[in-house]
């Protein structure tokens, strides 16, 4: 039922200015053409992210995290982590062989992940913000959600990838005979992290 429409948002992450108005974010919703006072309650946004915008107006996390996207230099708290996760993963020179054929895997799962976070993030982010927003105003908890569902969906997508990486190499290190406390050691993390994945892939240890 028309009703029922589920709220619908699909953020689409450019480096570069598809509408060349040097905004980083360009929000569009359904509004009718004759009379553009009248909105259509569908619940559908629709965004486009320019990383290479000006920031002016734009909530300062999100700021950061677009700066760290275009010039994948950390700026705030989040961004170093994301920056020391991917860095962590990447030195591992047994790792290096595969690295190629990992990535791809990993932006398999950043994707799927990203998406997933996108819609959980985004829903229950909007959802708060049109709460917060019948006493501080609807436009100011909307943006607030948006800017929670972007930043959660990111994180989580990128956890996911990373997750991945951590069970290809154990598994390797596995295959080659290695201790629980090497692969601990060399993974930089602690033993009952090790045990924990090797449980749950059912693997011979």
């Amino acid at each position: 039922k028309y009703g029922n429409l589920k709220h619908s948002i699909v953020i689409f992450v450019c480096n570069f200015d598809l509408f060349v108005k040097n905004r980083s974010v360009y929000t569009f919703e359904s509004i009718c053409r004759e009379d553009t006072e009248i909105h259509l309650q569908d619940k559908r946004k629709t965004i486009f992210i320019n990383i290479n915008g000006s920031r002016e107006g734009v909530p300062k996390e999100l700021a950061h995290l677009l700066d760290y996207l275009k010039t994948k230099t950390p700026t705030d708290g989040f961004t170093e982590r994301l920056e020391q996760r991917v860095l962590k993963i990447r030195k591992d020179t047994e790792w290096r062989d595969d690295y190629m054929t990992l990535e791809m895997k990993m932006d398999e799962k950043y994707e799927q992940g990203r998406e997933q976070g996108l819609k959980e993030g985004i829903t229950k982010g909007i959802q708060q913000g049109i709460e917060q927003g019948i006493e501080q105003g609807i436009e100011q908890g909307i943006e607030q959600g948006i800017e929670q569902g972007i930043e959660q969906g990111i994180e989580q997508g990128i956890e996911l990838g990373i997750g991945q990486g951590l069970r290809v190499q154990i598994q390797k290190k596995l295959n080659k005979g290695k201790s629980i406390s090497q692969i601990a050691d060399e993974c930089e993390e602690s033993e009952e992290v090790i045990w924990k994945i090797i449980r749950e892939n059912d693997w011979n240890a």
